[in-house]
């Protein structure tokens, strides 16, 4: 004999619904973030999955134009990192005057600041794409002159000579920055600058979201359906007419 009672009956086909109302909230949540992810990685990258800011002219008396330090992965998993689904930077360079050669490079923090010492130099200290705007502090130092930048071996990616000047760094974990100067290392920069970006990544997290949301939400349709079908089953049938007497 079947022991529940009628209200156990229709509590299963309601929990089925208010569960399968929120799994599609959840798979609503998720294809909303891998739509803007996808978005985001596509619309706004060439057809090589680059992401390049416009070009800005950048100017200092100083020998060097840098950024501050780059902490990356501090925080990330170490798989990230050393495969070729993290990212790359580009950097380019194009001095205003074309007989100027110019140096590009990205190195280790700590060797960068030990090889420029106390000479001044411009430090970016906030960068900002949409609108695109930078600022940069200068920092007062000496005028001693600084060896050849190319001729320092800590540098992980560089480029150097007249012309535009194009340097890409896969993104490694470490602290990192970014130095421009003109070749000889003497001082009064002026250059035109531009940053790219390619992070293959977001890509896989947006289709993975959408994969995810898709699936979940096929769940939450499965829990609403058999919830509305358990519900109309448990509806209690209309009152039989009764029959006159002495029919």
């Amino acid at each position: 004999m079947d022991s529940t009672t009628p209200s156990t009956h229709r509590a299963l086909p309601v929990a089925g619904i208010v569960t399968g109302g929120i799994v599609a909230l959840i798979a609503l949540v998720l294809l909303l973030a891998g739509a803007g992810l996808l978005w985001a990685s596509t619309a706004n990258t060439d057809g090589n999955g680059w992401w390049t800011s416009g070009e800005h002219r950048y100017a200092t008396s100083t020998r060097a134009l840098t950024t501050q330090k780059l902490d990356i992965g501090a925080d990330a998993p170490r798989w990230m990192f050393g495969s070729d689904h993290v990212g790359d930077v580009r950097v380019r360079a194009t001095p205003t005057s074309t007989a100027t050669p110019v140096f590009v490079g990205v190195g280790p923090t700590r060797k960068v600041q030990a090889y420029l010492g106390q000479a001044a130099r411009v430090e970016l200290t906030d960068l900002d794409f949409d609108p695109f705007r930078a600022d940069f502090t200068r920092r007062e130092g000496d005028n001693s002159e600084l060896a050849r930048p190319a001729s320092q071996g800590f540098w992980a990616a560089s480029s150097t000579g007249t012309g535009r000047r194009s340097v890409d760094w896969q993104i490694r974990r470490g602290s990192w920055s970014v130095v421009v100067m003109n070749a000889n290392a003497s001082p009064g920069v002026s250059v035109r600058l531009s940053a790219s970006a390619k992070v293959p990544l977001v890509h896989d997290v947006a289709v993975g979201l959408l994969i995810a949301g898709g699936v979940i939400g096929t769940g939450a349709g499965i829990l609403l359906a058999l919830g509305s079908t358990g519900l109309r089953r448990r509806r209690p049938l209309p009152p039989a007419p009764s029959l006159p007497l002495g029919v």
